[in-house]
């Protein structure tokens, strides 16, 4: 939950500019050995093609077991599931892992059993907790199974080199409170990718940085997706809505974006082709080129968003990269400092989220900036 507007008030004149240094310690530190920003080979606009500790017994339940027949402890818990009072937007479906068991992640191995993979590729419904804190360091990425809660409250949880991977099984999932480090490997790499229809997913306070593509894809008609006080950094793509112009399935995609930061990233804040997205109340700063662009017919509602401009100038885009058929776009409340601009085309034709879900946005200000500052990130 947020810090209420005069609690944060009180802070900004005391932390405004300090709040934000050091920021990215938050997705833990990159090795040294990783690789610079810059030196990833992911190819622009979005149109490439897709391709610890000692282990310990994790108390697993049977396959398809509910949580009427989970072991002792091992139903979820009244305060685990006070987390679904958060989720608003078009994820707002997401229950994740309530029906089943509590699985307890008790290493940090890759592989086996008490293990993050062991727990998020099984079948059954999971909500996933870490009774450990550290890296856990992948070597391909986890296949992610449907109705799952990857729960990181309580623990600190950085995942490195891969991420995960949701596709036309995986619907129901929720991501909270992980940080993900992709140590800028592979050209397809992302630390969240959503695939052939997979939908009703929420991703919330997580960090993401220095992967080798992008941090967030949602493609081939993936959908009703919320994303939501996370932390974007270290990448030059980030939120990537519609992968190609012909894969017109992407009209399906139906992504909020709220409370999240772009801390000083090359773009894609979101970057839509075909589908709508709501962008609300969120903190986009400095960018490189073009932060959020819709084509191909694709829909932005941005609102009350605060976007602070470096030397590109160019805030909301209705044209990008090659692709033939502009976007539309329409810009509520936005606070564009420094110059920006905001390009609003076929305004009137864009969708109105309140026609598909209730939500209040807050005013786009210092306070909103200072909060995002503040609380996005794993917690």
């Amino acid at each position: 939950m947020s810090v209420p507007r005069d609690v944060v008030r009180l802070l900004v004149s005391s932390c405004f500019w300090g709040c934000g240094a050091g920021r990215d310690v938050v997705l833990g530190d990159l090795p040294l050995s990783d690789a610079a920003w810059g030196q990833e080979t992911s190819i622009a606009d979005g149109s490439a093609d897709l391709d610890g500790s000692s282990s310990s017994d994790a108390s697993l339940p049977e396959t398809g077991a509910d949580a009427a027949t989970c072991p002792p402890d091992g139903s979820v818990s009244a305060a685990m599931r006070q987390l679904l009072m958060g989720v608003m937007g078009f994820g707002r479906g997401a229950t994740g892992g309530l029906s089943g068991c509590v699985y307890r992640v008790t290493n940090l191995d890759d592989t086996g059993v008490g293990s993050l993979r062991d727990a998020a590729e099984r079948a059954e419904p999971l909500w996933i907790v870490f009774e450990t804190s550290g890296n856990i360091q992948l070597t391909s990425p986890i296949i992610m199974g449907p109705n799952k809660t990857v729960d990181g409250r309580n623990a600190t949880i950085t995942i490195r080199n891969f991420g995960f991977n949701l596709g036309s099984t995986a619907s129901n999932v929720i991501i909270e409170n992980l940080a993900f480090v992709g140590n800028a490997m592979g050209a397809d790499n992302d630390a969240i990718k959503l695939i052939d229809g997979a939908h009703t997913v929420w991703v919330d306070h997580c960090s993401l940085s220095n992967y080798g593509d992008g941090l967030i894809d949602i493609t081939r008609a993936s959908t009703d997706v919320t994303v939501s006080w996370s932390v974007f950094s270290t990448n030059e793509f980030v939120v990537l809505l519609g992968r190609h112009p012909m894969d017109t399935m992407d009209v399906k995609i139906r992504v909020t974006l709220h409370h999240n930061w772009w801390n000083q990233t090359g773009s894609y804040a979101p970057r839509l082709r075909f589908g709508k997205a709501h962008v609300l109340n969120n903190l986009i700063d400095r960018w490189k080129s073009a932060a959020s662009a819709a084509t191909m017919g694709g829909e932005i509602y941005s609102e009350g968003n605060v976007f602070i401009a470096a030397d590109d100038k160019q805030a909301l885009a209705t044209s990008a990269g090659s692709d033939t058929v502009r976007g539309r776009a329409k810009s509520i409340g936005d606070w564009l400092q420094n110059g920006a601009v905001a390009d609003q085309y076929d305004q009137d034709f864009v969708f109105q989220p309140t026609d598909f879900y209730p939500y209040v946005s807050e005013r786009a200000d210092a306070i909103l900036e200072a909060s995002i500052r503040l609380q996005a990130g794993v917690r």
